[in-house]
Formats: structure tokens, C-alpha cells, sequence
């Protein structure tokens, strides 16, 4: 029954329709893809640009003219190699059907020639089980390396702070114990010392 009343469903929608909801379905992941910070490019399977949203263009600093591009001509890596995922003879479709979602860190060059990390992520997106290009995600993770770097030299600061007040309690104890003069153990050491093996004495009977 409820299959049936699908159908008619199905069958009162005409082309109009059918399109009318899937503009509005585009619109709506638009609006979603714009709105992200980490930036999204679509390929196809030789790596021509279909689509960047705007987080994408801004961190790369692409202008108007990148799509249909060929994206290993478009990005710079630091180190001047290409990105993992392009370097497969060329074929981007050779080289995520392979290895399936692609993941990784690189260095790659921004706005004003200034270099950068991205935590980068290639999603195969198929259509009929038949690879037809690439989303591919890119997160700047500059800052966040940045802050861990810092976070690891305040903690190496915070040990070696540590490490000489240790040395500076050991001597201060040191200081506490002896005479300055000769360096024996003070009066008031001694009769504490005395004190302690008293007691011991006592307590064991010895």
C-alpha cells in the first residue's frame, strides 16, 4: 500500500518539479559549502578545477579564471613537489581509486608567496561504482602548529624551571644543616639526628 501511494507520488511529480527540487537542494548545499572555513575543491579524473568554494579561493588567493585549471598548475608546495594525490602519472583518477580516501599534511604556498600547512583529506566521488573525480578538503592548520610548538617550548621552559629549583632545594636543605664556617653538620642537626636514633633505639630495643 504504501509502495502504491509512492508511486502516484512519483507520478504527480512532473520535470518541473523534479527540478525546481533539485535547484533547491543545490542551492542549499551552496549555502553549506560556502559557509564552511576549511575549503573544498572538486575535480574531475584528470584533475581539472569543477568547483572551489570560497574558503578554498580565499586561502589559496585564487582570483576569477581557476576553473577547468588543472590543480597541481594552481597549487604550490613549499618544498616545490606536488601534492600526493597528483603525482600518479598525472591521473588523479588513477591515483585515489588505488589507495581510496587520501589523507595527509603539506606545505603549500598562499597569499603573498607565504607558506602554510594544510591537514589535507581526497574523497573519491563516484557515480555507478565509476570514479568521476575528487572532493578534496583542505584545513589550515598553521595556528594550531604554531600554538603546539609554543606549548612545547612554555613546557620545556616549566622543566628546566623545575630542574633548578630541585638543585636550589637541595642546596637550600644543604644550607639548612651545616656551618657555614666548616661545613659540618649544624648543632640543631645533630641533636635532631640524636633524637631520631633515640627513639629507634627505644622502639626496637637495640
Amino acid at each position: 500500500m504504501g509502495a502504491k501511494k509512492q508511486n502516484n507520488i512519483e507520478g504527480d511529480l512532473d520535470r518541473g518539479d523534479i527540478l525546481e527540487r533539485l535547484g533547491h537542494e543545490r542551492d542549499r548545499l551552496q549555502l553549506i559549502l560556502d559557509g564552511l572555513n576549511d575549503g573544498v575543491i572538486v575535480v574531475d579524473c584528470d584533475g581539472a578545477i569543477t568547483f572551489a568554494n570560497p574558503a578554498a579561493c580565499s586561502m589559496l588567493a585564487w582570483g576569477d579564471g581557476y576553473l577547468g585549471r588543472k590543480l597541481k598548475s594552481v597549487i604550490v608546495c613549499g618544498d616545490g613537489n606536488t601534492l600526493p594525490f597528483l603525482q600518479s602519472n598525472g591521473s588523479l583518477v588513477q591515483s585515489i581509486s588505488q589507495g581510496g580516501v587520501l589523507s595527509g599534511l603539506k606545505e603549500i604556498m598562499g597569499k603573498a608567496s607565504a607558506s602554510f600547512t594544510v591537514e589535507y583529506m581526497v574523497t573519491p566521488l563516484k557515480e555507478f561504482d565509476t570514479v568521476v573525480g575528487a572532493a578534496i578538503i583542505l584545513n589550515n592548520i598553521t595556528e594550531r602548529i604554531l600554538a603546539e610548538g609554543a606549548l612545547n617550548e612554555a613546557n620545556k621552559r616549566l622543566q628546566r624551571l623545575n630542574d633548578e629549583l630541585k638543585v636550589k632545594n637541595v642546596r637550600l636543605q644543604e644550607i639548612s644543616v651545616t656551618d657555614s664556617l666548616t661545613h659540618l653538620y649544624n648543632h640543631r642537626h645533630i641533636i635532631e639526628r640524636l633524637h631520631e636514633h633515640v627513639s629507634a633505639s627505644d622502639r626496637y630495643q637495640r
